[in-house]
Order: C-alpha cells, then structure tokens, then sequence
C-alpha cells in the first residue's frame, strides 16, 4: 500500500498515503498504471520541479503500452 513514502502529508497533502493506495486498488489499476498515478499525485510535492515525477509516470505508462502491445501480438 505504497508505504515507503515517509513523508506522507508533504508528498501527497490531503490524501494520505494508504487512500493513495485504496484508490489505485479500487479502479484495479495494476503496477504500471498504479505507480503513474502516484507519481502524477505527488509531482509538484516531492521534488523542486514536477520534471522528474512527470518522467517517471511517462515511463511507467510507456511500460504499460509495451505489455499491452506484447500481449496484443501475441494473440
């Protein structure tokens, strides 16, 4: 439940940690998709400029277009 984050309220302010979890769990997000989505919640909070999370969630939704690809071929 994405329980490393230790600073919680100064990484995603109102939403603490475990909803940021439950809320990724109740729309069955999946790795990928999940951990994007925590990086775009926290970009403006977690480092001096939203670049490096904005990045992060790029690759990470890069990840999820290869393994849909990859399946879809593989049909």
């Amino acid at each position: 439940h994405f329980t490393f984050y230790t600073e919680q309220e100064e990484v995603y302010g109102n939403l603490a940690t475990n909803n940021v979890g439950q809320l990724i769990e109740d729309f069955d997000l999946g790795y990928n998709l999940g951990t994007a989505t925590s990086y775009i919640l926290r970009c403006s909070r977690k480092h001096e400029t939203a670049i490096d999370c904005i990045q992060k969630a790029i690759n990470h939704l890069e990840f999820e277009l290869d393994k849909i690809k990859n399946v879809k071929a593989n049909l």
